[in-house]
């Protein structure tokens, strides 16, 4: 019986998961910037977790800064919360 070398069958189930979940976060984002464009301006955010990431331990400070710079009505996300479903 003739030896092909290592299965690579696993590798390639694999390269198509990462594909697809590469895919996947692009899309989810893509479609949140293009959701996003009827909201009021405020700062981006991660996918996932939104602009949670971005508040420190004074989160009133990142606030009062938000509102320098994109007015006193804006968007903001936080984790796992969709801002458009209020």
């Amino acid at each position: 019986m003739l030896d092909y070398g290592p299965d690579t069958s696993s590798w390639g189930l694999g390269m198509l998961g990462a594909a697809l979940l590469t895919l996947s976060v692009v899309v989810s984002y893509a479609r949140d910037l293009w959701r996003r464009r009827k909201l009021p301006p405020g700062p981006p955010g991660l996918p996932i977790v939104g602009n949670a990431l971005q508040l420190g331990e004074f989160m009133w400070l990142q606030f009062t800064a938000w509102k320098d710079k994109y007015g006193t009505l804006s968007t903001t996300s936080s984790a796992l919360s969709d801002p458009r479903n209020y």
